[in-house]
């Protein structure tokens, strides 16, 4: 489902409310590209152990796009409108125990 932050896919986590101030959530993600014009990419979301996606998807049709061959890592707290995501406090977030793999 596309929308103004880009594509949710219909899903949220939790399913309804918000992440707990202080919890710990793990967080793991599965991607692997698709292959010509098939839909045979996926991409999997496991939060704490409840699959939120899962999913066969077609990333691209242009191979020189189709590798992934860097991997950029950023959190975004908020919307478009500032207005009306903005904070009036500073806020942090902590990662602990980072790790990527490559499936071959």
């Amino acid at each position: 489902m596309a929308g103004p932050c880009g594509d949710t896919f219909g899903k949220s986590y939790p399913s309804s409310g918000s992440l707990v101030k202080g919890n710990t959530y793990t967080v793991h993600l599965y991607i692997k590209s698709n292959t010509g014009s098939n839909k045979n990419g996926w991409v999997q979301v496991i939060i704490n152990g409840t699959t939120v996606l899962d999913k066969s998807i077609r990333w691209t049709t242009n191979d020189a796009q189709r590798l992934i061959n860097r991997l950029s890592f950023h959190n975004f707290r908020g919307g478009k409108d500032v207005a009306v995501w903005g904070s009036s406090q500073t806020s942090y977030i902590y990662f602990d125990d980072l790790v990527v793999n490559k499936i071959q």
